[in-house]
């Protein structure tokens, strides 16, 4: 049996967030915490985002403008057409990574063999990390009750929770590709390498229709 007490590793502030019960009709609670958090710290170099879904809101699209005007890095690591389990999610997000990468963000796609789940936010390698169930989609942000927890590290950099979400990265990082400013994984000449005839065609298909607000809101 493991020794927990043996493993565990300090860390400074911490702080539960939560969606509170009622009716989910706003981007408030953890979305808010989020936002708000990341938004107002000026101290922000980099950050890395970790999630198995990206589709923008208006208010993450806001964000995101907001960090790279000040010159933030932005790394997000997603999952590929080939990895991910919600192709409808995987249509919307390919409506927006052109976007992104415009701005500037480094993408990476997971290729496999499972599918990313985990939801993490690093900022500056490890001086904030957040850690639950909120995804980097609309879902998330209005209809999903999620919860999560944001924890700053301490001045030891052999902590050992930096040190487990930087092996985690690292191991995903060496599962991933990295996605070129045409959009394309730097290596390929195609745009989704090893995924299966079936998913880009129905992913095509799903496009135009995600694009619609009321869909894409829902998403």
């Amino acid at each position: 049996n493991t020794q927990w007490h043996r493993v565990a590793s300090e860390v400074g502030e911490t702080r539960f967030m939560f969606d509170p019960p009622g009716v989910k009709k706003t981007a408030a609670g953890i979305s808010a915490d989020i936002y708000n958090a990341v938004a107002h710290d000026t101290e922000i170099r980099e950050m890395t985002i970790i999630s198995p879904y990206v589709i923008l809101a208006e208010r993450s699209r806001n964000l995101i403008a907001q960090l790279t005007e000040r010159g933030v890095k932005i790394t997000l690591l997603t999952n590929s057409l080939h990895s991910t389990d919600n192709i409808l999610a995987q249509a919307a997000y390919a409506n927006d990574k052109r976007w992104l990468l415009e701005r500037g963000i480094e993408i990476h796609h997971y290729i496999g063999p499972d599918t990313i789940h985990g939801k993490t936010l690093i900022i500056d390698q490890g001086r904030r990390i957040m850690i639950g169930s909120y995804n980097f989609d609309p879902r998330s942000a209005f209809l999903n009750r999620e919860i999560g927890t944001s924890f700053s590290a301490t001045r030891d950099t052999t902590n050992t929770v930096v040190q487990d979400a930087r092996s985690m990265w690292e191991d995903f990082l060496s599962r991933s590709h990295l996605v070129g400013a045409d959009g394309i994984p730097v290596g390929h000449d195609k745009e989704h390498p090893n995924a299966p005839g079936w998913k880009k065609f129905l992913m095509q298909l799903l496009r135009p229709i995600v694009a619609i607000p009321v869909v894409k809101n829902n998403l």
